[in-house]
């Protein structure tokens, strides 16, 4: 068994893990690179295996950073199954339509700009007939079960950090040895709304972890009332607020605009095309008693705290 990387370094996207098994080879995702130009452009690089190689593909989850170039992968002739939770399989419907129109809307916006300045046309990474021609390869399995496609087994354990997120257990046979290798892919925090906490893996002889976080520890308080402090704040001060949730983050989104967008003085944007919401105070403002109260109430009743 070999395994490989294929991530840029000191970044924390473009997931990407290739088994090498006999003559089998399994991707563990096959995400976007994201944030600076040159993070990007990597995105258009040659793969560095060849698509049609690939027996499998085992997804941790749908955020970009880890589905978004399966579009890519098909195209370029990967024809096997893409394994995840009926929850991430859902999500994907979602997330890689809405990140192919990104790409063709940027590849229109810099043509015309080229055309201006007679370079060549480029093209969009991929397009939504890319998209829809991925999302038929994508196979769901619920947790706990496990995927058996001879010498290798793959089991979804709950993951905690979006709808459908999944820590892989995986199992590489070859004669008679075994090794497991467990890949947590993003990892939630306990106690969280809405989803439930990370499971507990037993064993491994190779632990893929991330490490985004892993020089520091997480503080144990009330995330909601920080946030809303920081709305008061804004709202005290006349300036804007800029709330840009993740796909899986619209309750969170929801319960803060909704309790103080009753206001006057407040006027809320929401983009066309993402759940991007600008909230503009027109005055400085202040709460009163009653304001204050019921916002309370308000956020109480949707389950966050005050």
């Amino acid at each position: 068994m070999r395994l490989e990387f294929f991530r840029a370094a000191h970044v924390v996207t473009g997931s990407c893990f290739l088994i090498h098994t006999g003559d089998h080879k399994y991707l563990v995702d096959c995400g976007m690179y994201q944030g600076t130009r040159r993070l990007r452009e990597m995105n258009y690089e040659p793969f560095p295996f060849n698509p049609a190689e690939i027996d499998a593909v085992f997804l941790t989850h749908a955020h970009i950073d880890h589905c978004g170039r399966i579009p890519r992968l098909v195209r370029e002739g990967f024809a096997g199954n893409v394994y995840a939770t009926r929850a991430t399989c859902d999500l994907v419907r979602i997330m890689l339509p809405d990140s192919a129109h990104i790409q063709e809307s940027d590849a229109e916006m810099l043509n015309r700009k080229n055309a201006r300045r007679s370079e060549e046309p480029i093209t969009p990474l991929y397009t939504q007939a890319d998209v829809f021609a991925a999302l038929e390869h994508f196979t769901p399995v619920p947790y706990q079960e496990t995927v058996d496609l001879g010498n290798v087994t793959v089991t979804f354990r709950d993951a905690g950090h979006i709808l459908g997120s999944a820590i892989l257990e995986i199992v590489v046979r070859e004669g008679m040895q075994e090794s497991k290798l467990v890949f947590s892919g993003d990892l939630g925090q306990p106690h969280q709304p809405i989803l439930r906490d990370p499971e507990q893996i037993a064993g491994a002889d190779f632990l893929i972890v991330e490490s985004t976080y892993g020089d520091r520890i997480h503080r144990d308080y009330d995330k909601e009332t920080a946030l809303l402090e920081v709305v008061r704040d804004t709202m005290d001060r006349g300036g804007n607020v800029i709330i840009r949730p993740l796909p899986s983050g619209g309750h969170r989104r929801s319960s803060i605009t909704s309790t103080i967008c009753g206001r006057r003085d407040v006027s809320m944007t929401t983009s066309r095309s993402s759940s991007t919401v600008l909230l503009r105070f027109r005055q400085r403002a202040s709460f009163s008693k009653t304001t204050r109260s019921s916002m309370r109430r308000r956020l109480r009743s949707s389950g966050m705290k005050a």
